[in-house]
């Protein structure tokens, strides 16, 4: 399967898959990108498209379910829900750094505002 021009090792049937998820697990900026491409280096790891959420197992025994917008449900601890919280962390402090330079943008805006000429 090719996915966003990257060969999957690991094939799923994305057909009932939440749109919102899909966008997060296959486009190259998405939240859950890099689990998916970590999911492919790891024989161990199998994926299931279940209601619409990514089902994850370790060995036959299910460790996370991804949804497309809610939080994902850590079941049991592995390596992959750790490198989950490293991304979650990533991308919390990308979104609060550009929230900051939108803030300091108009502020620098404000600062630069014009008065009106007054008529004398």
């Amino acid at each position: 399967m090719v996915i966003n021009g990257i060969e999957s090792m690991i094939t799923i049937d994305t057909t009932n898959m939440c749109s919102h998820l899909q966008k997060k697990l296959f486009e190259e900026n998405g939240i859950y990108h890099s689990l998916w491409i970590a999911m492919q280096d790891d024989p161990e790891l199998t994926a299931v498209v279940r209601s619409r959420q990514l089902h994850i197992y370790r060995n036959g025994k299910k460790v996370l379910v991804l949804a497309g917008k809610s939080v994902p449900k850590i079941i049991r601890e592995d390596s992959i829900c750790e490198l989950l919280q490293v991304e979650r962390i990533k991308w919390m402090e990308q979104r609060f750094n550009n929230a900051l330079a939108a803030i300091k943008d108009e502020s620098a805006a404000s600062l630069t505002v014009t008065r009106p000429s007054s008529n004398k």
